[in-house]
């Protein structure tokens, strides 16, 4: 009677373990799968893409290694992993997730758009460059901008697919008096309205704005990623009090205060750029 119990006890956990490893098969014998095939990282940037089914373990191939460059990482906050992609040069390329374990794998089309500068406008009293808006400058050969509004659910906030307008834009310098040797000027090119808002039907004008109150991040920053002429600012402080990126229009008198935001905690909404 005691050999017929041990052997019940030996088939019962032969089930048990059956069943647990047919589960584990049917989690790893999911595809994988993504939100989306499409993605977009700037160059000189990175992003993130969080692999939540499958194994765990998964061979990353890259179609061309000069456009990007990608690293996986398991056990990222809770889920399976996370695929980091950091953009090397303007251009497209597949990136092929392989399941280790299943073999199963997807192919993810990545573009590498020109890098930009995010600033977010936290205090504002100008009708287009509002407070709690997006505004991306473009290091491409047009210098274009882009002003987006941003989304409250988010924490940070981050910018929504609201268009809220767009132009151009270009960096001047000035020579000043005293204590400001140099006075730097973001222009933006657009068309407003009578309130001076963004307008579609309106005649482009440029909108000229001093950058002094700009703290020195802030210009490196924007050297970087937008193409500001750093070099022929002067070292004296002076010039250099505020924190982030600040902005006065000339003639109208109105300010914005801006903080930049680093990729890939924020990025310019996909399908704008080329």
């Amino acid at each position: 009677m005691k050999h017929k119990y041990l052997i019940a006890c030996c088939l019962l956990a032969g089930m048990v373990a059956c069943q647990d490893d047919t589960k584990d098969d049917n989690i790893y014998s999911k595809p994988l799968s993504f939100g989306k095939k499409n993605y977009e990282v700037m160059r000189d940037g990175a992003m993130n893409i969080n692999v939540d089914n499958g194994s765990g373990k998964y061979s990353l191939t890259v179609g061309d290694t000069a456009v990007l460059h990608v690293s996986y990482t398991d056990g990222y906050y809770g889920i399976i992993g996370c695929i980091t992609v950091q953009g090397k040069k303007k251009g497209t390329s597949p990136l092929i997730i392989t399941d280790n374990t299943t073999r199963l794998s997807d192919t993810l089309q990545i573009k590498v758009t020109d890098q930009y500068a995010a600033c977010y406008i936290t205090y504002s009293n100008h009708p287009a460059l509002a407070n709690s808006r997006y505004l991306f400058l473009i290091d491409n050969e047009a210098r274009d901008f882009y002003v987006f509004a941003d989304d409250a659910d988010e924490l940070p906030a981050a910018p929504t697919a609201l268009l809220i307008g767009r132009g151009t834009y270009r960096f001047s310098t000035e020579e000043g008096t005293g204590d400001v040797p140099v006075i730097p000027y973001l222009h933006l090119t657009y068309a407003s309205d009578s309130e001076g808002d963004f307008a579609e039907t309106e005649t482009p004008e440029e909108h000229t704005f001093n950058m002094l109150g700009t703290d020195e991040n802030g210009y490196a920053y924007l050297s970087f990623y937008a193409g500001f002429p750093r070099e022929e600012l002067p070292s004296a402080k002076d010039i250099l009090r505020a924190t982030g990126i600040q902005l006065t229009e000339t003639g109208t008198g109105f300010t914005i205060e801006a903080v930049a935001r680093l990729s890939p905690l924020i990025s310019i909404p996909e399908g704008f750029l080329d």
